[in-house]
């Protein structure tokens, strides 16, 4: 009679609302060792007392059941409490049916159970449990979900980050892009089909293999019973308010003793002794548990350097798919890498991103950010296996200093599109580079004081290692910096540069006039102004008849130089230069040059024209260049031309006349006038300046004049303006 009434008694209960009462919030953590996190749950229903509910967790087209057989009370309550470690690892929403009952109920579908939307962590440790380091922790597990996705984590030595999963939008349906950022090749050694066989441990230091304590336990039978076996800690916290995690482990880097063959054998591995470095990773979870931040600090224990050789493992598998990698400096998209063991072209510097998907889906997808480029990557596991493993190790070499650390950083990415991912990469990327800011001087502004203070500020969301301003170290205290510069007459541009731990850099930029006091006697009488051979200025010396005014006019541009060739000279053709990126920045050096200089005396009471000449050099600069921006300082000086004191600074931009153009107007103009065979010699170089003149030769056989007899003429042209207009006069 039983079983002929349950289907009647399953069928009263229709409606059912449920509340986690203890703990509060969406994102709770189970311990699945000791069971010690536990959730109490209260409910309602229109159900009658002595009936019974299954509370169940459901995400996609899966459940798990939580309870089973909880009994309604009277006016149709129920309440449930105890250990949630059944559906820890999860983010699903909760409901209450009737017991026995089989319908899916999932997410985002007409159901009459409510209940909440639960993030279910869920974390184990490995401890050894016999021998002499009983009690010592080997590894951990962490899974932590969030609304969007969610990652799994184990320790530095095996894989960090071992699983990512994608939710769908709504149903929460998970997506799985399982992944391994670690230091050592789990297999030890082994040979496996598809996979290049390894030769060493991923992690050496000093040039020997070493080894974490999340590998120590795999390297061979009763390993965690090893003399000097390391230590390892962690600590983990997730906040309430959006399940973002923050998870910190502390490892010692130990080697095998007496010998540090690979792979290591009981014969040659009987202790484990330090290496004299330790190694940290810090993980930040975020964005709905689709982007994690894995950051890997070395540190020196022994006082002493070391060198750090790595093999970063960065594996990926789409399920039954075939896998795909894009490399965005090596290739043009999306391509299969079936040779194990073939080496990769390394990136350019600073921070950039790979991508990886099941081929040929778009989606779901994944991106590796790294802060630093690697050397190189070497394909370890093919991409078109059966299981779909895209396997790379990224190299790098690093120094650990005596005192202080070094550090890599990997931000793993989630998406359901190429262009999603790419806009989290580039994000990711972003935050790699350090922000630094100029607050004083304002750009632009004027000061007749000879040192400025510049003040601005710098910050970086893992560590900036140094701050300068144009070449000159400064301190950084709590994320603000000044220091004191001594300024030249005339603009001054304020570079500052900071730099964080991975090497990457920004830089911001001010610019500040200085313009001294006007030493006595000497004064302006016309500004600065271009020559058909130099820079004209015009002074007066206000001083009696019989005292005269002494000084110089220089002329200079900053030259930038590729190898011995001059590509610009001013100051807004080196800025453009200089702030290209990648391997091109890197060949080109810029230099100070002085262009021409003249040093004068003015009697007093009189004024003069000072002219400053383009030296030699400063004329093949202009002719090979067509134009440069160079400034123009005068200085006031004794008889002796000392002590000098700047009066004026001026930037001016020089423009080569075009000489052909010039021989071309004559040869004309002289057709025109019956002249022909005309043999035309012009200087072969002058600056364009509105008011210039020269004068040109020419030899040439009249066809009315002197009865067709050679006759010298000549001819004088005037530069009308700086666009290259100009008149002749024959």
């Amino acid at each position: 009679m039983s079983l002929l009434a349950a289907p009647d008694a399953l069928a009263v209960v229709t409606e059912t609302s449920l509340q986690v009462t203890s703990p509060s919030g969406t994102y709770l953590l189970a311990d699945e060792v000791t069971g010690a996190d536990t959730i109490a749950l209260a409910g309602s229903s229109n159900g009658s007392a002595g009936e019974r509910l299954d509370i169940n967790c459901y995400w996609g087209s899966s459940s798990a059941a939580l309870a089973r057989g909880v009994e309604i009370q009277s006016g149709g309550a129920f309440a449930y409490s105890g250990p949630f470690t059944a559906i820890a690892g999860h983010s699903c929403v909760l409901r209450a049916v009737p017991e026995g009952e089989s319908t899916d109920h999932p997410p985002g579908t007409p159901t009459r159970f409510n209940g909440p939307l639960l993030a279910l962590d869920l974390r184990y440790s490995e401890t050894i449990t016999k021998g002499p380091n009983v009690g010592r922790l080997a590894s951990h597990y962490i899974f932590a979900a969030q609304t969007e996705g969610g990652f799994a984590y184990g320790s530095l030595g095996n894989c960090a980050l071992m699983l990512s999963e994608l939710y769908v939008p709504i149903t929460f349906a998970e997506a799985p892009l399982d992944s391994c950022d670690g230091f050592l090749w789990w297999e030890n050694g082994q040979e496996k089909a598809g996979f290049a066989k390894p030769t060493r441990s991923e992690l050496q230091v000093d040039g020997r293999n070493a080894y974490l304590p999340g590998n120590v336990i795999d390297l061979f039978a009763r390993s965690e019973d090893l003399p000097g076996f390391p230590a390892e800690s962690y600590k983990l916290s997730v906040n309430p308010e959006d399940g973002d995690l923050t998870l910190e482990e502390a490892d010692e880097v130990v080697a095998c003793s007496p010998a540090s063959s690979f792979p290591p054998t009981t014969e040659g591995c009987t202790s484990l002794l330090p290496t004299g470095v330790r190694a940290y990773l810090r993980v930040e979870q975020s964005g709905g548990g689709r982007q994690s931040r894995l950051t890997q600090y070395f540190e020196s224990t022994d006082g002493k350097a070391h060198e750090v050789d790595l093999l970063e493992d960065n594996q990926f598998v789409a399920p039954t798919q075939a896998g795909e990698l894009y490399l965005p400096w090596a290739s043009s998209g999306f391509s299969s890498y079936g040779t194990p063991g073939q080496s990769l072209p390394a990136p350019p510097a600073g921070p950039g991103s790979l991508y990886l998907r099941a081929a040929p889906s778009e989606g779901p997808l994944g991106a590796i950010t790294f802060a630093a480029a690697p050397e190189g990557e070497t394909v370890v596991g093919a991409t078109n296996g059966p299981s779909g493993v895209a396997w790379l190790d990224l190299h790098y070499h690093l120094l650990v200093p005596a005192a202080g650390y070094v550090a890599l950083s990997f931000t793993y990415s989630n998406a359901f599109s190429i262009a999603e991912a790419q806009r989290m990469a580039q994000a990711a990327q972003a935050a790699y580079l350090p922000q630094v800011a100029i607050a004083a001087p304002l750009a632009g502004s004027d000061t007749g004081s000879e040192t400025v203070t510049v003040a601005g500020s710098a910050a970086d969301a893992l560590g900036i290692a140094s701050v300068s301003v144009n070449g000159q170290r400064v301190a950084l205290s709590g994320g603000s910096w000044s220091t004191t510069l001594r300024l030249a007459p005339g603009p001054n541009t304020i570079d500052a540069i900071a730099t964080n731990i991975f090497g990457n850099s920004s830089s911001a930029q001010t610019t500040i006039t200085y313009t001294p006091p006007p030493p006595p006697g000497l004064a302006l009488s016309a500004p600065a102004h271009p020559t058909r051979d130099g820079i004209a200025v015009t002074l007066s010396c206000n001083e009696p008849a019989r005292v005269s005014c002494h000084g110089s006019e220089r002329i200079s541009a900053r030259v930038l130089l590729r190898g011995n060739r001059a590509i610009a000279a001013g100051s807004q053709s080196a800025r453009r230069h200089l702030s290209a990126g990648g391997r091109a920045r890197k060949r080109i050096r810029a230099q100070t040059r002085g262009l021409g200089a003249v040093r004068f005396t003015i009697s007093g009471g009189r004024s003069r024209t000072i002219v400053a000449p383009l030296s030699s050099y400063g004329r093949r600069l202009l002719r090979g260049l067509h134009q440069i921006v160079v400034t123009d300082l005068v200085t006031s000086t004794d008889a002796a031309g000392k002590g000098a004191a700047a009066l004026t600074s001026a930037t001016l931009r020089l423009r080569a006349l075009d000489m052909r153009r010039v021989k071309r107007a004559i040869t004309r103009a002289l057709r025109r006038r019956g002249a022909l065979r005309a043999a035309v010699r012009c200087p072969r170089f002058a600056i364009a300046a509105a008011g210039a003149s020269f004068r040109c030769r020419v030899l040439g056989r009249a066809k009315r004049h002197h009865r067709g007899r050679r006759v010298p003429m000549q001819v004088a042209v005037r530069e009308l303006g700086e666009d290259g207009a100009f008149s002749l006069v024959l």
